[in-house]
């Protein structure tokens, strides 16, 4: 299962959400004998991931975008559908999209689906 925040998922779909990587850049000064090091950190660009998940109550359901809302500006951990772990990630925008209902479920009590699209971006 995946998940953003406390929030766990059907499914998760997208690219996967990078670690913050760092750039090591070489120093050489004219006449000092060996070389330096600075540690600069990457610019990752924004990550789009789609969610998919399953509440049981039409009152849940309805409150999934100003729940979801609530992450925004916030660091949370994100697992992906492999159970790729990334900390301190930071939830940019989240929109839900899609609040449908399901007749006939499986698991039973998946009575309704909930789709969303966030935009992350890792921070450390």
């Amino acid at each position: 299962m995946s998940s953003i925040g406390g929030f766990t998922f059907l499914k998760m779909t997208g690219p996967q959400v990078p670690s913050l990587a760092i750039a090591l850049e070489v120093i050489n000064r004219r006449g000092v004998d060996g070389e330096g090091f600075v540690e600069n950190a990457r610019k990752v660009e924004a990550i789009n991931k789609q969610t998919v998940e399953a509440v049981y109550a039409l009152a849940t359901a309805n409150c999934a975008a100003d729940d979801y809302a609530a992450l925004k500006g916030s660091l949370v951990m994100v697992v992906d559908d492999t159970g790729r772990t990334v900390y301190y990630v930071m939830v940019l925008d989240v929109r839900v999209t899609l609040v449908k209902q399901v007749f006939t479920s499986c698991p039973a009590g998946t009575n309704y689906l909930i789709q969303a699209d966030w935009a992350l971006k890792p921070t450390g």
